[in-house]
């Protein structure tokens, strides 16, 4: 799995609404199973981090 970039995640949506008819339940599991959900919150997480971090630095008190 690429490094939480939106762009990929747009994707695997697609790839995963391409699948045919009997595997169509798959990717219905896989959207209801809470994982792109959690890949999200991760995603949120990661950027609230940087957006941390580059206040901090402009204020010039980040701890390396």
């Amino acid at each position: 799995m690429p490094k939480n970039n939106p762009h990929d995640m747009i994707d695997v949506m697609k790839g995963l609404l391409k699948f045919d008819e009997k595997d169509r339940l798959t990717a219905q599991q896989v959207l209801h199973s809470g994982w792109i959900s959690r890949w999200i919150l991760r995603w949120d997480e990661e950027k609230a981090h940087r957006r941390v971090s580059e206040i901090r630095m402009r204020e010039g008190r980040l701890n390396l």
